[in-house]
């Protein structure tokens, strides 16, 4: 199967440095390290894009936090961000620390930069 994310040129080496096999690294075992670990931006790439070319994120559906759309891949959120805190075993209220770390990756755009 095609990877439906790559990693290339243009992507920050912090996140090519998190491609792993399986996408999941031992975690820390302090729960504070742990947390800050999770709430990376380039942690929660790391996931995503593990979990779409595995196909392990249902996608594409109505319930679906992720769409696959001719400009990209389209995150729902705050739902991606509590799904991945939830299957996590992290507070929920803790996606907009999420979000914001995410945005701070400068690879997305939001609602109305699409043109």
């Amino acid at each position: 199967a095609t990877p439906l994310l790559t990693a290339n040129a243009t992507e920050p080496k912090t996140i090519m440095s998190l491609w792993l096999g399986t996408g999941d690294a031992p975690l820390p075992m302090d729960p504070v390290e742990r947390r800050e670990y999770l709430l990376k931006g380039e942690v929660f790439l790391s996931w995503l894009v593990t979990r779409l070319n595995n196909q392990v994120l249902s996608v594409n559906h109505s319930t679906a936090a992720v769409h696959i759309v001719d400009q990209g891949v389209f995150l729902l959120a705050p739902r991606i961000f509590r799904l991945y805190l939830h299957l996590h075993q992290l507070d929920e209220c803790l996606h907009r620390k999420l979000s914001r770390n995410f945005s701070r990756l400068q690879i997305h755009k939001r609602k109305g930069d699409i043109n």
